[in-house]
């Protein structure tokens, strides 16, 4: 990171540049297991279902459906919580694994009816 602008307002005496240092053990309290792998963005998606891609209205959305995300690829909604404005869709994706996914900013895409 860039230095804070406000250092100049700091005299010098104030002002400690050593660098804190890491136990060899690593992050404590997290495990190789408990961290989330990033997800590779180059997903198998069809070329063809990505040109003809149009989000479904999210109150068409419903537990059981295959769906398309544009990143995440195909999937399944497992489950819908939350109230009409606020709902969450838990999704089990092919290629990404289990996304929970905010309905009214997902553009996702009903695959069957």
């Amino acid at each position: 990171n860039e230095p804070s602008r406000f250092l100049a307002e700091i005299s010098a005496q104030n002002i400690d540049n050593s660098m804190p240092t890491l136990p060899r053990s690593g992050v404590s309290g997290l495990s190789k297991s408990s961290i989330k792998k990033p997800f590779n963005k180059t997903s198998s998606i069809d070329k063809s279902k990505i040109d003809n891609f149009e989000a479904s209205p999210t109150h068409m959305l419903k537990e059981g459906q295959s769906i398309l995300h544009l990143r995440f690829g195909e999937g399944k909604i497992t489950t819908i919580e939350g109230g009409a404005a606020n709902k969450v869709a838990t999704v089990q994706f092919k290629d990404a694994g289990e996304k929970r996914i905010m309905l009214k900013f997902a553009k996702l895409q009903i695959m069957d009816e």
